[in-house]
């Protein structure tokens, strides 16, 4: 048995049993939220992984937020998650051998980028369109900290 019923302040139909769907303009906003948060959650797993297998292996380690700010940066410039993630794996690859500046930049090869493909659809991050690296949730300590200082700054 099903019960519909309507909340008008929200706009929400709630069938009992099933998950609430949105039925004014406020849905996209939201489902874009969520889109960006499920994203950003699913990067961070991928990122923490591949960070933790390196470090585990490797006398030369290499940070959470190394690797997060590596990938924002990429993102930002092509918004694909296979290039940002190619990016990553070629900084991984140098911090292997012991050459790490973060001021450094490769362009990665085509076999690197189709690597990363197939470990962007791994991880399912290809069903994804962002147009702006700033709709995602993938803030660094660092940044999280300024952040939180510079609204404490105002609060005060």
């Amino acid at each position: 048995m099903q019960f519909n019923f309507k909340m008008k302040s929200l706009d929400i139909d709630y069938v009992i049993g099933a998950k609430p769907t949105l039925t004014s303009s406020v849905s996209n906003t939201l489902n874009n939220d969520d889109l960006a948060i499920e994203f950003s959650n699913k990067v961070k797993e991928m990122l923490f992984r591949k960070v933790s297998s390196h470090n585990s292996t490797n006398d030369v380690e290499v940070s959470l937020d190394q690797v997060t700010k590596i990938f924002k940066n990429s993102f930002a410039s092509y918004l694909k998650p296979s290039f940002a993630l190619a990016d990553v794996n070629i900084f991984l690859n140098m911090a292997t051998v012991g050459n790490v500046d973060m001021g450094d930049y490769f362009e990665p090869s085509m076999e690197e980028i189709k690597e990363a493909e197939r470990e962007v659809k791994g991880y399912g991050l290809d069903n994804y369109d962002f147009r702006d690296v700033d709709d995602l949730y993938l803030q660094t300590d660092e940044e999280l900290k300024d952040e939180a200082s510079t609204w404490l700054a105002n609060v005060i």
